[in-house]
């Protein structure tokens, strides 16, 4: 996982906020509350999603996102008790492109969580707040690849940040 990390030769960077939404996991158990992030000019999140799912589909494991089981927060889902297919992602991996498709709807922090699914006045409530009014950009860059492997989490740094990105720093976990 590592190699791929280092390999797709992201460096830290900075991120901003874009909306604030509840989405559910997959099994539809637990909502979140989350900030969604913004795409960046350089399109790290993705690259480095990419760099991951790669890695895991070479040690025969699932890809994040990709719409399998225990993808993480998905928001449509279809909650039929029938036998689970794979859905066919709209973003789904050209093989002659590879890096051609966009994940950022997906990337956010989350900030709570709750076991039932909010109601729609509250889910209304908060799709519609301008979080650019209220929240700005943090001060830290995303610096490192947080990888949890069985019981151990690896930290794996991104390329050394350039001058002028925020103080201290954030770990973004995949998985």
């Amino acid at each position: 996982m590592s190699v791929a990390v280092r390999r797709c030769a992201v460096r830290a960077f900075n991120f901003e906020f874009q909306s604030l939404k509840w989405v559910p996991n997959f099994e539809r158990n637990r909502w979140f509350l989350v900030l969604g992030i913004k795409q960046s000019k350089l399109n790290e999140l993705n690259r480095l999603l990419q760099a991951c799912n790669d890695a895991t589909q070479y040690s025969g494991h699932p890809g994040l996102y990709t719409g399998g089981v225990g993808d993480g927060p998905m928001e449509s889902h279809d909650s039929n008790d029938g036998p689970k297919r794979r859905k066919v992602d709209k973003n789904e991996v050209d093989k002659n492109e590879p890096h051609s498709h966009d994940y950022s709807q997906y990337f956010h922090v989350s900030i709570a969580w709750n076991l039932a699914e909010p109601d729609t006045e509250w889910t209304t409530l908060v799709q519609n707040i301008d979080t650019s009014k209220f929240i700005q950009a943090p001060e830290a860059a995303f610096d490192a690849v947080k990888v949890r492997v069985g019981n151990t989490v690896h930290n794996i740094a991104l390329a050394n940040r350039r001058p002028g990105f925020g103080k201290g720093g954030g770990g973004l976990g995949l998985g």
